[in-house]
């Protein structure tokens, strides 16, 4: 994790205080290395002959600060940003709790995708908890299959998530229109989500709501996961997570029992997908809408493989869609060694060094945001904007730290 970005300059006390304790200069590099004018971005690898002999503590510190360009006389920290610095283009989509717009920073003119959440509807605890696990979790994981956040705020009325903007859409728009893909390309998409779950449970994180809407697309034709609201963290080998939750269609039967579950829920997530992708429809479905019988069937029936699909990706998927999370395929390294992903080169999944699948109609080229501009509205999201925020959601802001000093500046 970087180091955060909300420290303050060392005063000359600190470093008095510091040096009469040890007058050792690797101590007092350790020191000054931890300090706060590294937060705005400056590599802590700080050349040791700035430590010369007889130089006194706060000179020392002063010449660090002066070789990386830093003032000793205010801090430099990056901007707090507010939802005024930022233009809204268009809504990308909507949630129970609140919506995601795609938006341009003015002074760079940068496109995001800003999550706002309405506090209003985050009455509940166990909302609030969620809330602010989402924010972590995307702080905390990084990896190339999940979105990146760049920065968290709030106001008295809603919450902020700046994230980066895809703009090759989502699986589920892809799929409203193919209906159905080659198995190569199911494969291909199969990898990456597959690395963007083992780097998910790697940190003990159960994602709890995979599916096409949640799978987003980049310009060049890669996935990244988005929305973490439901994801459970802390879910350690031997220990389970309760509560229901996640989109019926893609819920593991083990869910909709109720006696716990863990990671195992993914990897079923992932199949039906991936039977989606190939067949044409979901594996479990109610023609009438009624979610009990859906759950019945999820709970109850062996899904049926179609014999279009190879071997392989038959043997993959009756794995996956394994009833009894026990006997489901869900290791991560017989995932990986599978014979449906025979001949795939991890390492070059991870590197994106594979080419995606082509479809034209879903990657779309970079906005033009003057061209779409809502001005009404920009209006309407600004009411209420400028107010004092409570203290409801502590320690929501954030801004990206693992970025390198231009990223900073950016943000």
């Amino acid at each position: 994790m970087g180091i955060p970005l909300c420290c303050e300059k060392p005063s000359d006390r600190a470093a008095s205080s510091f040096y009469q304790q040890s007058r050792s200069r690797k101590d007092l590099l350790t020191f000054v290395q931890s300090q706060a004018f590294f937060s705005s971005g400056m590599s802590s690898d700080i050349n040791v002959n700035l430590l010369g002999v007889g130089t006194e503590p706060m000179e020392i510190i002063e010449n660090t600060m002066k070789a990386h360009k830093v003032s000793s006389g205010k801090k430099s920290l990056p901007k707090k940003l507010t939802f005024e610095d930022f233009l809204v283009i268009r809504k990308l989509g909507e949630g129970g709790f609140g919506k995601v717009f795609l938006v341009q920073r003015k002074d760079t003119e940068k496109l995001y995708a800003m999550k706002i959440l309405k506090k209003s509807k985050l009455d509940h605890v166990y909302h609030r908890m969620h809330t602010i696990s989402e924010r972590q979790i995307l702080q905390n994981v990084n990896s190339p299959f999940v979105v990146k956040l760049h920065c968290a705020f709030q106001n008295s009325k809603n919450l902020y998530l700046v994230l980066e903007y895809l703009s090759g859409g989502s699986l589920f728009e892809l799929l409203s229109k193919q209906k159905s893909l080659l198995e190569d390309s199911v494969r291909f998409y199969a990898a990456e989500i597959t690395l963007a779950l083992e780097d998910l449970h790697s940190r003990n994180i159960v994602y709890r709501d995979l599916k096409p809407e949640n799978i987003l697309v980049d310009l060049n034709g890669h996935i990244k996961l988005t929305d973490f609201g439901l994801s459970k963290q802390g879910v350690i080998s031997g220990t389970k997570a309760y509560t229901t939750c996640g989109t019926a269609e893609y819920l593991a039967p083990e869910m909709l029992l109720g006696k716990g579950h863990d990671h195992a829920v993914d990897w079923w997530s992932l199949g039906c997908i991936l039977y989606q992708m190939l067949v044409g429809a979901l594996p479990h479905s109610s023609s009438t809408g009624n979610k009990h019988k859906l759950f019945e069937k999820i709970r109850n029936n062996p899904v049926e493989i179609p014999d279009f699909i190879s071997k392989e990706g038959q043997i993959f998927l009756k794995g996956l869609l394994e009833i009894d999370p026990n006997k489901r395929l869900k290791d991560i390294t017989q995932i990986k060694q599978h014979q449906f992903f025979a001949g795939i080169d991890w390492d070059k999944v991870r590197e994106k060094q594979l080419d995606p699948p082509k479809y034209e109609h879903l990657i779309k080229a970079p906005e033009n945001p003057e061209a779409s501009e809502d001005s009404e509205l920009n209006s309407t999201l600004l009411v209420g904007s400028k107010s004092e925020s409570p203290n409801l959601f502590a320690g929501f802001t954030y801004y990206n730290s693992f970025s390198n000093l231009s990223d900073i500046n950016d943000f």
